[in-house]
């Protein structure tokens, strides 16, 4: 009868995990080879090995907690997987608080009194931007919101530029609201 190597108990063949060439007399137990299995799981809880990958190279199981409902979900398919489900994400991005630049009343008011003088052809809009000199479609840029009809015509580009530059505070920041949820009866 085969002696295991780990408890050095006698037992039959039945008792031991069967080889290629049948019972290795140098290998342990089922009983102790199902130890040594649970007290390798316990000592290194993050790694598996993947099906079909031979023993030696293991990769870290990876858990999250969700960022809607805050469950700690896993393993991780992929790194930048954030919600535990469809449910979830679906839920976040219904919810989401979105910030919006909102025009001031001056400037909604300058913006519309240009308008009316274009429209009604007591100034005219110029093909050309007054900065680069490119032809392209032309944004106009106040100096002064109290001073509607002084007003420069730039293109998108040097608008950005000219208003990060020279700040008037023409838009305040405002919140969305979130979407509301639909609750069917």
């Amino acid at each position: 009868m085969p002696i295991c190597r780990q408890c050095g108990g006698s037992l039959p063949e039945a008792g031991f995990y069967r080889r290629d060439r049948g019972c290795n007399l140098q290998q342990p137990c089922r009983e102790c080879h199902k130890a040594n299995q649970i007290a390798r799981r316990r000592a290194h809880p993050t790694t598996t090995i993947r099906p079909g990958q031979i023993g030696g190279n293991r990769k870290p199981q990876r858990f999250r907690p969700c960022e809607q409902c805050g469950s700690v979900f896993g393993p991780l398919d992929r790194l930048s997987q954030r919600f535990c489900s469809a449910a979830c994400k679906y839920a976040a991005a219904h919810v989401a608080v979105r910030k919006h630049q909102t025009a001031t009343r001056d400037a909604r008011r300058a913006q519309r009194r240009v308008r009316w003088l274009l429209e009604s052809g007591r100034i005219s809009k110029p093909n050309a931007c007054e900065e680069c000199g490119r032809e392209c479609r032309l944004e106009m840029a106040h100096e002064d919101y109290s001073q509607p009809e002084n007003v420069r015509w730039l293109c998108v580009s040097c608008h950005r530029k000219w208003d990060w530059a020279h700040p008037k505070g023409g838009t305040w920041e405002s919140l969305l609201e979130p979407k509301r949820q639909l609750v069917h009866a």
